[in-house]
């Protein structure tokens, strides 16, 4: 992964530091509607601030989210995939989930496999 940086820091920060054309961001912030479920106290407020700041950057950003009627607002003209994952939840049973990836550019092929859910 020649060139890949991660780092744990504000996103702010984060993108403000590595903001370039060539830069491609993959943020997973907390889902809208389940910021209970994480530690940090990522609210609303941060939801479009996150938002505002990637709508302005040079860069390439692909954000992960459950669908959610803000996110129409919040990234406007963004390409949406949706695909569905299986998460182990704590009684052991495998749970199935909607995700949504929102991208600020186009990409033809999003998957290393010719056929994501003949893999999954």
């Amino acid at each position: 992964m020649k060139g890949v940086q991660i780092e744990h820091l504000d996103f702010r920060q984060i993108i403000q530091k590595y903001d370039r054309p060539e830069t491609l961001f993959y943020i997973d912030p907390p889902y809208i509607g389940k910021e209970h479920h994480y530690a940090g106290g990522f609210g609303e407020r941060n939801h479009r601030d996150l938002a505002n700041i990637l709508n302005r950057i040079q860069g390439q950003a692909l954000v992960s989210y459950y669908d959610h009627p803000m996110l129409a607002d919040l990234y406007p003209g963004w390409r949406r995939q949706t695909f569905s994952s299986y998460k182990q939840v704590v009684n052991g049973n495998n749970c199935q989930s909607e995700e949504l990836l929102l991208m600020n550019f186009q990409s033809e092929q999003l998957s290393l496999f010719e056929n994501w859910d003949e893999v999954q």
